[in-house]
């Protein structure tokens, strides 16, 4: 090792990833601009870890979307 180089630790040392939520959710996922894709790598797949605003927006209203396509558990019941 010499001065000008650092000791390689083996750790991930990435920004981002794609959101795999958004990925499985969203049918226009791969038009989406690189930015909305990305979330922090070190996070799980929540619209909080996206880095920007419109994934962020994204990633609820397909959470929407889901929770208002599914049936309720106790529908049909009186």
């Amino acid at each position: 090792m010499d001065l000008f180089h650092r000791d390689s630790r083996a750790i991930d040392t990435r920004l981002g990833r794609e959101c795999q939520f958004c990925r499985q959710a969203d049918k226009s996922f791969a038009q989406r601009k690189q930015s909305d894709k990305l979330i922090h790598a070190t996070r799980d797949d929540t619209a909080e870890a996206h880095f920007s605003e419109d994934g962020y927006v994204q990633h609820r209203l397909l959470e929407v979307k889901i929770r208002l396509s599914t049936k309720p558990l106790n529908a049909g019941a009186a």
